[in-house]
């Protein structure tokens, strides 16, 4: 929803990965530990422009998701915690 709102401004964004995948943050190499990321939004000036994909014209997904067998074994791994 935020991409959606500054997408026109070019006015960057940091991501702090705390999912379970972490798909974009791992591909534009964001560290995992919060401390770290932060580090790299605040202090690196890490940035890189992405392609934007929009959806039904009203949303941006800026993360990678899956349908069918591999959305269930993501699934599956979810349920065994960590």
């Amino acid at each position: 929803m935020v991409v959606g709102l500054v997408l026109d401004s070019r006015l960057p964004i940091g991501i702090v990965p705390v999912g379970s995948a972490n798909g974009l943050a791992n591909e534009i190499r964001i560290p995992r530990d919060i401390n770290e990321a932060l580090n790299v939004v605040f202090e690196e000036n890490h940035e890189i422009e992405i392609d934007a994909l929009r959806l039904n014209n009203t949303h941006y997904p800026f993360h990678l998701s899956d349908l069918g067998f591999n959305a269930r074994m993501i699934n599956e791994f979810e349920k065994l915690g960590s």
